[in-house]
């Protein structure tokens, strides 16, 4: 079989030498990282990285330069880049006069935060209506504040997730980070859609690396929620994987905008249905392939691991050198405790 070719190409830039894209659904921006021989890229140039092989190859990522390093007697230029989900990163709300600064009320949650990535000049914009309002009873502030920083926040507090995709468009969706399926009390939740399972089903043979781990790390059987004022609420749930009567806690402070108490209850409800679970990471080094992404779900047959289940994309690097193109996967599933 005859060797494919590589293929890559990066806005104003030749002589491409190596390429590295990392997005993570725990990290707030998808990375670039890419050394070149020539480049008329300067600080602040957007950039697209199209990557795979001559015969199929994909966007993978849209951002802006943030750093360029320029290496001698090599005369070569390594250029780190951020989606572009950095302008939220990078914009600081900070009113003119302390006097008046930003305010809402009555303020739903997808509304809230498409107004704020506006402030940031990130207007393609797609959510889920999520049925929660802030600020029922009484305006609240938003100020001296990232805007990247409130707006995962909000999406924290709904178990929610926001992110840009490899074409620039900010989500604030419904996205667990585990493979959504049609369960109770989950899929009563607003904007839940059960996954779709890419056709790609990743087995031994097409690995050159492959581990799991499961653990009860990140596993929490009750969650506190703190809002305005009296507010407050909380979820319970006893589980056999922890000793009888013991309760491993996440408390959740929202007092600035939390001033209902149902809401205050439906946080704290959505938080327990997602965290007291057990985690199994599956993690692959496979030959690249420029149509795996993070926040996808794909099967896993590994009968290496024992493994044959649905799996949530967590993690996924694409690297493309002269040594070859791999794509490694974090892969991640959430089992009910």
């Amino acid at each position: 079989m005859a060797a494919r070719k590589l293929y890559a190409t990066i806005t104003n830039c030749s002589g491409i030498k190596s390429v590295s894209v990392n997005s993570s659904h725990d990290n707030s921006s998808t990375v670039a990282n890419f050394e070149v021989v020539s480049t008329s890229l300067t600080l602040g140039d957007a950039v697209t990285v199209d990557m795979g092989y001559t015969d199929d190859h994909q966007v993978i990522f849209t951002g802006y330069v943030k750093q360029i390093e320029h290496q001698v007697p090599e005369n070569t230029y390594t250029i780190l880049c951020n989606d572009v989900m950095v302008r939220a990163m990078e914009y600081f709300i900070a009113s003119d006069s302390p006097a008046s600064p930003l305010k809402y009320q009555n303020k739903t949650a997808e509304s809230l935060v498409g107004d704020l990535m506006a402030k940031a000049g990130l207007t393609n914009y797609t959510y889920d209506v999520t049925l929660f309002t802030f600020g029922v009873t009484k305006e609240f502030e938003v100020n001296l504040v990232m805007v990247f920083d409130y707006c995962n926040a909000i999406a924290d507090l709904l178990t929610w997730s926001l992110w840009a995709d490899s074409v620039g468009t900010v989500h604030f969706e419904n996205r667990k980070p585990y493979p959504m399926v049609n369960e109770y009390p989950e899929n009563v939740q607003p904007g839940w859609q059960v996954d779709t399972v890419e056709a790609l089903t990743i087995i031994d043979t097409m690995c050159l690396e492959i581990s799991d781990t499961t653990s009860e790390k990140n596993l929490r059987n009750k969650v506190v929620v703190y809002g305005t004022g009296e507010i407050a609420a909380n979820a319970s749930r006893v589980v056999s994987l922890l000793p009888a009567g013991f309760y491993k806690t996440a408390v959740l402070g929202a007092t600035e905008i939390v001033d209902d108490q149902a809401t205050a209850q439906n946080i704290a409800d959505y938080n327990l249905d997602m965290f007291c679970r057990y985690t199994q990471q599956v993690r692959a080094t496979l030959v690249g392939n420029p149509s795996l992404r993070a926040r996808k779900v794909h099967h896993v047959a590994s009968t290496k691991l024992g493994v044959d289940a649905n799996f949530y994309v967590s993690q996924c690097e694409h690297s493309l050198s002269s040594s070859g193109y791999t794509t490694s996967l974090g892969l991640r599933r959430m089992i009910k405790a």
